[in-house]
């Protein structure tokens, strides 16, 4: 869930900055010749969150999402650049590059992973 605050906007920018409670499910597991081991930790981090649009022509918007925070006990990082086209007033189209990456290193586990994907989106506004 995430709660973003528009501070800025001009003719062709839209800043917006905020906070996000990101759900995790952190399980590990290994198996090996018949025997496995598991731990799982559930929780909610608290990520900062920006998103910046730049109005390139009618209808056409170029925009960065960003969700992460860093500590020393770990990092999640969640980012998109992407490409808007507005269908109509409601519904626009996008497709854009997107990285996931985090992980956790302390005393009980040390755990890392980075996954990158091209993305397509259709979404509406109401």
């Amino acid at each position: 869930m995430t709660y973003r605050y528009q501070f800025y906007e001009s003719e062709r920018w839209r800043l917006k900055l905020g906070v996000t409670a990101f759900v995790r499910d952190a399980k590990v597991e290994l198996s090996q010749q018949g025997v496995t081991a598991s731990d799982s930790d559930i929780g909610v981090v608290p990520l900062l969150s920006a998103n910046i649009e730049y109005a390139l022509a009618p209808r056409w918007t170029a925009l960065v999402d960003f969700d992460g925070l860093v500590s020393p006990q770990g990092r999640a990082i969640d980012a998109a650049a992407k490409i808007r086209y507005d269908l109509t007033d409601k519904w626009y189209v996008s497709a854009g590059y997107r990285v996931f990456e985090g992980g956790v290193d302390n005393d009980e586990r040390f755990a890392f992973a980075w996954y990158n994907f091209a993305v397509v989106s259709l979404g509406v506004r109401f």
